[in-house]
């Protein structure tokens, strides 16, 4: 089973409310430092670049994660 992390997108904005533009988006295991898999399909496949990258209007691409527990920080 797969989860999709953004729905439909995670976008972040500045402090004046625009797009973030080249924000990361890291997804660990919990409680350590490990980056985990992502990919870009629902069928976990493809593997996605991690961290993913925000676009122009802020947004990072959809990713796809194994159902559990993960922690997710952007910068």
């Amino acid at each position: 089973m797969s989860l999709q992390i953004a729905s439909p997108y995670i976008r972040v904005e500045d402090a004046n409310g625009l797009p973030y533009v080249g924000a990361k988006l890291y997804v660990y295991q919990p409680g350590t430092t490990t980056l985990a898999s992502v990919y870009t399909d629902d069928g976990l496949s493809i593997a996605a670049a991690n961290p993913a990258t925000s676009n122009a209007k802020g947004e990072f691409p959809r990713i796809y994660i194994a159902a559990g527990t993960y922690k997710l920080r952007a910068e």
